[in-house]
């Protein structure tokens, strides 16, 4: 799984590409953790 992080008018845009599974969710959690914490609530995750 690959997570690339962009952002477009202030969005914040996540690409995840690649197999979501129980073993690398938490990585997604964590990415978007650190977002919340740097007050970035405008999210878009495309899968």
């Amino acid at each position: 799984m690959e997570i690339t992080r962009r952002e477009s008018n202030n969005i914040i845009i996540l690409d995840i590409n690649g197999e979501i599974d129980l073993y690398n969710a938490p990585e997604i959690k964590e990415v978007i953790a650190k977002l919340i914490e740097e007050q970035k609530y405008q999210i878009i995750i495309n899968l």
